[in-house]
């Protein structure tokens, strides 16, 4: 098959020649949020997102809980404007992107993200487009 102009063959099928073909856990820090457990959390009592509210491409505020928060804790899972939220429960794959829409908001476990500035909106759009065709309802 001859290709036009400016594209390349790969194993992602046929790119324009600038493109690379890479993968989300090459591009993305990747991670879980964190469990929930009454007996093991300690800590300050901080806000936080849970698997309901991530919906497709927006973020539900209306149902912040807390969770009792660790120093380690409160660096490992703290939410930063432009992290990529992906629920991996219920509807797997609904994503939306966090606008800092509170200063300060943690994530628990179900709700997986990544951080890469650059590709988060293509990524977002992706999932929600990717996801929401009938094969994955």
């Amino acid at each position: 098959m001859e290709l036009a102009l400016g594209y390349k063959q790969t194993e992602a099928g046929v790119i324009p020649q600038s493109w690379n073909v890479t993968t989300i856990g090459d591009e993305f820090s990747i991670q879980l949020g964190k469990m929930l457990d009454a007996e093991k959390n300690v800590g300050v009592p901080k806000p936080y997102l849970g698997n309901r509210a991530v919906q497709w491409g927006q973020i539900d505020l209306s149902d912040i809980g807390f969770i009792k928060l660790t120093s380690s804790d409160l660096q490992r899972f703290r939410l930063r404007e432009g992290d990529l939220l992906v629920c991996e429960g219920g509807e797997i794959g609904r994503a939306a992107i966090w606008r800092q829409s509170i200063e300060e908001c943690y994530r628990k476990h179900y709700i997986a993200y990544g951080r890469f500035a650059a590709t988060t909106f293509n990524l977002c759009y992706t999932c929600c487009s990717a996801f929401r065709q009938p094969a994955f309802c």
